[in-house]
């Protein structure tokens, strides 16, 4: 293999690591917006229809009147989180794929044992 290829290869494996550290931040806050979301979904089914309830829009608090729709609405967006979720969690396993035999090849192509 020549220099330009091993270049290549080196430069394509660190772009494969920042993926690999974006993807893990994302998918991170995602499982915390997910865990959020599923707090307000448990505490929000133990009041009563009379309690008073707020939704931040922004930097705005709105009163609630249908707790059914809120619910409802919190209900979809942790469905949407999890189906974001599960899709990244795809995309790392590819990439990761990727990592390993490119991690491989350049351990073979420079000499060094492959489990270091």
């Amino acid at each position: 293999m020549n220099e330009a290829n091993l270049q290549n290869q080196m430069m394509q494996f660190q772009q494969l690591q920042q993926q690999l550290q974006s993807l893990a931040n994302q998918k991170f806050q995602l499982s915390v917006d997910e865990n959020e979301t599923d707090k307000t979904v448990e505490e929000l089914k133990k009041v009563d229809d009379k309690t008073t309830v707020y939704k931040s829009i922004g930097a705005v608090l709105l009163t609630v009147k249908d707790h059914k729709a809120l619910l409802e609405d919190l209900e979809d967006r942790k469905e949407s989180l999890g189906v974001r979720i599960k899709a990244l969690e795809r995309q790392e396993k590819a990439l990761k794929e990727r990592y390993e035999r490119l991690h491989k090849e350049l351990q073979e192509t420079i000499g060094t044992p492959a489990d270091s």
